[in-house]
């Protein structure tokens, strides 16, 4: 069983950055704190309406049959996942966080890979845009698509 949590998570503090990118900062780092404890519905509550998430490379045709479930992460990971935060940079309305991650599947399966997740906020501190990227063959494996 992968120990789930998160890895480094003084890297995702905000020392001398303005008092909005410190908010930021700590939003994506409850965020990574939810996602590792399998609370994956913390990230949606935090959009905007409408938000943006966007997976590139994952599109529906590529995730086939599994992609048509709405609980597709949590049900793939339901005892959460391990994040290490490799690096996390914030900058005006945008926080960029490098990292790599693995968990165990709910069907045994060990699940590693490395990826970046690019979130924009709007003024009043919510996610309008987040963008993540990963090797997309190690996520379609790990939901039995390949």
């Amino acid at each position: 069983m992968v120990e789930t949590g998160l890895i480094y998570p003084e890297r995702l503090e905000a020392a001398g950055r303005s008092e909005q990118e410190a908010r930021q900062m700590d939003l994506v780092r409850r965020i990574f704190e939810a996602l590792a404890q399998g609370n994956f519905q913390f990230l949606y509550e935090n959009l905007t309406d409408p938000g943006i998430v966007d997976v590139v490379g994952l599109t529906p045709e590529k995730m086939g049959e599994p992609g048509k479930n709405p609980n597709l992460i949590p049900d793939t990971f339901p005892n959460g996942m391990r994040f290490e935060i490799e690096r996390a940079f914030v900058e005006g309305d945008r926080v960029c966080v490098q990292w790599s991650d693995e968990a165990e599947t709910s069907t045994g399966h060990h699940y590693t890979n490395r990826g970046l997740s690019l979130f924009q906020f709007n003024d009043e501190g919510k996610i309008t845009h987040y963008y993540e990227y990963f090797d997309p063959d190690n996520f379609l494996e790990a939901i039995g698509s390949r």
